[in-house]
């Protein structure tokens, strides 16, 4: 039944937009319904967004020697997102290199100290509480691992995690401006990555030793090099939300509540999109008809203050939640223009929610065949998509073409409601969890509001709820119930489901942890193997001289490809429809 909601809270991880996220070679941008999507990914997406741009404004460098001496200059200078990109574009010219992967996630890892203890609110958090509360949400936190985490979770593992991460913070100014009364040197510095050396070849094989040792350690740190015990407990939690799985993390208490605010559909934005860098936040566009775009914000502008207070040290959450505002009430920014000119506007925020369906058309009238393209699944897609497919109806719509391409997910229940369209009976979907009350079944209930034939289209950047429509009705379609074809690449593979675990009734901030997963109506799990379509479509073009040509032109070239795909997907439905 699609009556009772276990989801509450649920996270399917790389779905829609986030504010501190962006998809490759794309600024960051205001988020299309709420936030799916997890910090840890959504790091490593935005810098592969920023190593794009970072890459292409540098001066060619042929050497390898060179690049390797760019990225360890930037980090020597903390400057963490440019120096990921750099390991970024070594790890594409030799993937199988273990020393620029790691160094890789080394970066990563730094950028998400450093916003971490630029939290205004966890700096507060940290700066009062004694070591045993500390100690106490770390405890609340290995409960939720024992208890609720659908997985394996390894204490030794989460300790090695813990050691490697505080050895690095070690080199992070957030955090050792936090963790220390007065600034370590480097024989202070070099003593404890001994002891942290040390400590990395204890083996926990519990959760309570495991507690037991972290409480041992931070006492030790602290009594031989003054280190905040706070901050080594802290640390170690981040790591081993982390350690957990793909999608574990760590969220700060703004993160929270930015994470409430997105779930708000009043929430609206001024129209700006933001490219973090090393220097600060970047406006990297203005969204056409916004007031940031009527205001004349110019692009390139470096971002100090939102409604008066700065911003420079902020974290990003917590710049967010500044911009961010019911839809209708104003900001006020000030920044630094590309000309070195410091200007203050105050915006009107009116850039809420975008369309969940960004394009709807006939694209075979004569037979009747329609097309939708859906990019994320909202609170408002279900009533978007009932209208968009009565107004096909009444232009002769017989066979559906369903757009599911780069649809990285959002909210399930959405894509259940789909499925629930053209579907008559039998299982939508299962919530398969370790607690048996927070499994479910979901069953078709509404009958066949629309029984034709669909053709799914679906690729690599297919994922979550995404899957879940596209291999319900694959599912379905195999059993003969209803006229159904998947075209186009594998999927994605992402059917695990994340839960906001609050820490201290969120004082702390939250783990975000995988507690189920989704398994289709074939038994089969989403996680880890994607769906595999029935009708294999490769992105590519054929070799002949007119094609070839095109490869001069990116962008005739990608209307090359997306006419062939789309070509592909009449030819299947007309197919269902047994049109000669």
């Amino acid at each position: 039944m699609l009556g009772q909601d276990p989801e509450r809270n649920m996270h399917m991880g790389l779905t829609g937009w986030h504010p501190y996220c962006a998809r490759p070679n794309r600024p960051v941008q205001f988020p299309a319904g709420r936030n799916r999507m997890g910090l840890v990914a959504a790091w490593l997406l935005t810098l592969l967004a920023i190593a794009g741009g970072a890459m292409a404004q540098t001066a060619p460098v042929s050497e390898l020697h060179d690049l390797i001496a760019l990225a360890e200059q930037h980090e020597q200078a903390h400057h963490w997102l440019a120096a990921a990109a750099v390991y970024v574009q070594l790890v594409e010219r030799d993937p199988d290199n273990v020393a620029w992967r790691e160094a890789l996630r080394r970066c990563l890892t730094q950028e998400r100290i450093r916003q971490r203890y630029q939290d205004t609110r966890l700096r507060a958090w940290l700066g009062q509480v004694p070591l045993d509360d500390a100690l106490a949400v770390y405890g609340e936190f290995l409960g939720y691992a024992e208890h609720l985490f659908f997985g394996k979770a390894s204490p030794a593992t989460m300790w090695r995690r813990s050691c490697e991460q505080l050895d690095w913070a070690l080199d992070n100014p957030a955090f050792v401006e936090l963790a220390f009364h007065q600034p370590p040197d480097s024989e202070c510095k070099q003593r404890i990555r001994e002891l942290l050396r040390q400590a990395h070849a204890i083996a926990p094989q519990s959760f309570q030793e495991l507690l037991q040792q972290l409480g041992r350690q931070a006492r030790r740190l602290y009594v031989r090099e003054q280190m905040r015990p706070a901050l080594t407990v802290w640390e170690c939690l981040a790591a081993s939300c982390e350690a957990l799985d793909a999608y574990g993390e760590y969220l700060t208490p703004t993160a929270l509540l930015l994470e409430k605010m997105l779930a708000d559909p009043h929430t609206a934005s001024p129209g700006l999109e933001i490219s973090p860098t090393d220097h600060g936040l970047i406006v990297a566009a203005v969204v056409p008809g916004s007031d940031a775009a009527r205001s004349g914000v110019p692009i390139g502008s470096r971002l100090i203050a939102v409604d008066g207070e700065p911003v420079e040290q902020e974290s990003l959450e917590g710049f967010w939640l500044r911009l961010l505002g019911r839809k209708g009430s104003t900001v006020a920014i000030t920044v630094i223009t590309p000309a070195g000119q410091t200007r203050q506007w105050t915006l009107s925020r009116g850039v809420a929610m975008p369309a969940s369906l960004s394009r709807l058309t006939m694209l075979d009238a004569m037979h009747g065949v329609a097309y939708v393209r859906i990019e994320s699944f909202q609170p408002g897609t279900v009533r978007e998509f009932d209208r968009a497919l009565q107004e096909l109806s009444s232009q002769g719509m017989r066979a559906l073409v369903l757009d599911l391409r780069s649809n990285r997910g959002g909210l399930v229940r959405a894509a259940l409601e789909l499925a629930d369209r053209f579907i008559p009976e039998g299982t939508l979907a299962v919530l398969q969890s370790r607690l048996p009350e927070s499994s479910h079944q979901y069953l078709a209930q509404r009958g066949d509001d629309w029984y034709l034939p669909v053709v799914v289209l679906v690729d690599r950047e297919t994922a979550s709820a995404a899957e879940i429509l596209a291999g319900a009705l694959q599912a379905h379609a195999r059993t003969g119930r209803i006229q159904a074809v998947i075209v186009g690449q594998p999927t994605r593979g992402k059917g695990e489901v994340q839960y906001d675990l609050p820490l201290a009734r969120g004082q702390a901030g939250a783990s975000r942890m995988t507690v189920a997963q989704w398994i289709l109506p074939d038994g089969e799990a989403v996680s880890g193997r994607g769906l595999q379509p029935d009708v294999l479509v490769k992105p590519t073009l054929p070799g002949d001289t007119h094609t070839q040509a095109l490869l001069a032109d990116e962008s005739a070239m990608q209307q090359a490809i997306e006419h062939a795909i789309l070509e592909v997907a009449r030819r299947e439905a007309l197919r269902l429809l047994k049109v000669e």
